[in-house]
């Protein structure tokens, strides 16, 4: 029986698409129609891996020669693999019209001449690229693979590539959706390394970069941003460029991501005060994010208490604010600006601020009927402060990100039935598990997990419905999955944005 003939193929497309990469590999020998639906999905998203990244991951034995021989053959391997794949692109028009999403990882040894080249080829065979990714410098990414992707991939609309030193002619590209732009320089790597988990290159033996004047970097930003502001709707900057940036571009908007805004560092500040003009030509931005470890932000926090009636349509606000000398009138700040977001259904806040500070913005949080999606950190003293927490989580939570920091924790147990039977989350996940009364694993969550379907802690994350009897655990991610994590391997665009510029 051909099962493959007995459903439309939209249909078809709808149930392959809910299943993990593992059991679409499968799907590919039940029959032919069912492999070619499978097929489509499998590729959509290709993944070209210079070099390894894991020589990147600085740890004691690096130095040891057995590893570093054992790293380089791992290297030469994948370039061989992504090679392969550039080959497969030019010679099968059918494979290279079925990528839409090209990702690149950059790793290699030396300057990368070969694999530049190699890609700059392969794009003339990709006319239905939608989306480029970036990441790493080696090699770095070019003029002349900007200019491919503007010749080759007309209806190219997702960009994220790093910001170097040397600026990208960017302006190039005209359809552009979505644009990510995150620093990736030697400059700002203490920076960028906190809020960014993907792996950096070492530092350069030779550190002069030529870096362009402030001046032309703005006006490298100002271009792509002015060319692409009809069409653009997504934009994820690093760096105070975006002050600079022209107010119309902010207009159509729906998601924002500003990284270290405030400048590099303590020693380059820029007013905050400038977010008002942004929160009111931003009318129709749904999503909010802002990431800051550098520079102190109290102008920030008084924007969102005197604009607290900015951005109606907000359903979605991330605010990652490392600075540790926080003020206890953050929290009311915040609070004013939540009151009057009433669609908002995704909130992550993560804050250093007492908990007696917290206690106004717990209150707001329990009143937000549509929220489904909460991160939040949480200094608390007693059982009892654990107690009006969970009253301050809204029932209609379903993902969690919890770090809390009790001074005197409850016992593990009383934490676990929080997560687990209190509230019917399907994910959750916490950065340390040291403050739960205990070390929370993952293995605590995977006994009796009730609704949860992936969870994590410390540093690992395992889908519960893949694990088997006998302690296997097949679903636990890789520490690639974890590092280079997307909406593909979440299989949920709430818990990717949940965990998004965190450091895992």
């Amino acid at each position: 029986m051909d099962l493959g003939r007995r459903l439309p193929p939209e249909i078809w497309d709808n149930v392959l698409s809910l299943l993990s990469p593992a059991d679409r590999r499968t799907c590919l020998f039940v029959c032919r129609p069912i492999h070619d639906f499978v097929l489509r999905l499998l590729f959509t998203t290709v993944t070209l891996n210079f070099g390894a990244w894991e020589n990147h991951q600085f740890t004691s034995q690096d130095w040891e020669i057995d590893v570093r021989q054992t790293r380089e053959e791992l290297a030469d391997y994948r370039s061989a693999m992504a090679w392969e794949k550039l080959r497969h692109i030019k010679q099968c028009s059918v494979f290279g019209g079925m990528v839409r999403k090209l990702i690149v990882n950059a790793y290699a040894p030396g300057n990368g001449v070969f694999e530049r080249s190699c890609l700059i080829e392969a794009l003339a065979f990709l006319p239905n690229l939608r989306a480029f990714v970036w990441r790493g410098e080696s090699p770095r990414m070019c003029a002349d693979l900007v200019e491919s992707l503007a010749t080759n991939c007309p209806i190219l609309e997702e960009l994220s590539v790093p910001r170097y030193s040397k600026c990208l002619p960017l302006s190039a590209l005209h359809n552009l959706r979505c644009l990510s732009l995150i620093w990736q320089d030697a400059s700002f790597r203490s920076a960028h390394m906190h809020h960014t988990s993907w792996p950096l290159n070492p530092l350069p033996a030779d550190p002069d970069q030529n870096f362009e004047s402030a001046e032309e970097v703005k006006e490298a930003v100002r271009s792509v941003l002015t060319i692409n502001a009809k069409n653009l709707r997504e934009l994820i900057l690093s760096g105070p460029g975006v002050w600079d940036s022209p107010m119309h571009v902010f207009s159509n908007l729906t998601h924002l991501d500003l990284i270290d805004a405030g400048g590099r560092d303590e020693h380059d500040p820029v007013s905050w005060g400038n977010l008002k003009l942004i929160f009111h030509h931003s009318t129709r931005l749904e999503s909010l994010s802002i990431v800051n470890r550098n520079c102190t932000t109290g102008l920030l926090f008084d924007v969102f208490q005197s604009e607290s009636s900015a951005l109606p349509l907000l359903t979605s606000l991330k605010i990652i604010e490392y600075v540790e000398d926080s003020h206890p009138a953050w929290a009311f700040d915040i609070s004013e600006f939540l009151r009057n977001k009433p669609h908002l259904r995704r909130l992550d806040l993560c804050i250093y601020l007492e908990w007696v500070d917290m206690l106004p913005l717990l209150s707001v949080i329990a009143d937000l009927q549509l929220l489904e999606v909460l991160g939040i950190d949480i200094r608390g003293e007693t059982l009892e402060d654990l107690g009006m927490l969970e009253r301050s989580i809204p029932r209609r939570v379903s993902a969690l990100r919890l770090d809390p920091l009790f001074y005197d924790s409850p016992m593990l147990p009383r934490w676990l039935s929080l997560i687990k039977d209190h509230l019917q989350l399907s994910f959750f996940y916490t950065t340390s598990g040291h403050e739960f009364g205990g070390h929370l694993k993952v293995d605590h969550l995977l006994t009796d997990p009730g609704s949860l379907v992936l969870v994590g802690a410390g540093g690992h994350m395992v889908y519960v419905t893949e694990c088997r009897d006998g302690g296997a655990r097949p679903g636990e991610w890789s520490k690639r999955r974890l590092s280079f994590r997307d909406v593909e391997d979440f299989r949920d665009k709430d818990w990717e944005w949940l965990l998004r510029h965190h450091q895992l």
